[in-house]
């Protein structure tokens, strides 16, 4: 089975990861205010996932669901090693604000 043809243009455009980029970061901000449909700070696997599949618009062609599961676990263990996810134990059910960055470049990678 042939992967899709995705239009990665488009992917990048709707992933806005870069850390130098002012623009990117206030995009990557407003992102993740729209998913974190309670306006915790912070966000859980089924808010990321749903959100991220409104976000991308791949329809069923793509499975988002586990590249977005393990670009969240993976953000989660990058926060953790970076000291920037302060509460112990709730932490690993959800993502925070200053880890979104990382989530959307996991996304990027694993969509390749």
């Amino acid at each position: 089975k042939k992967k899709p043809q995705l239009n990665w243009k488009e992917i990048n455009a709707k992933l806005p990861y870069d850390k130098k980029s002012a623009e990117q970061k206030k995009r990557r901000f407003e992102m993740f205010d729209e998913i974190d449909n309670n306006k915790t700070g912070k966000v859980s696997l089924a808010e990321i996932t749903a959100g991220m599949e409104r976000v991308l618009g791949l329809g069923k062609e793509v499975n988002v669901p586990v590249v977005i599961k393990t670009a969240f676990d993976k953000a989660k263990v990058a926060g953790q090693q970076a000291g920037v996810n302060a509460e112990e134990g709730t932490a690993g059910d959800f993502l925070e604000k200053n880890e979104f960055r990382l989530f959307l470049m996991y996304v990027r990678m694993y969509f390749e």
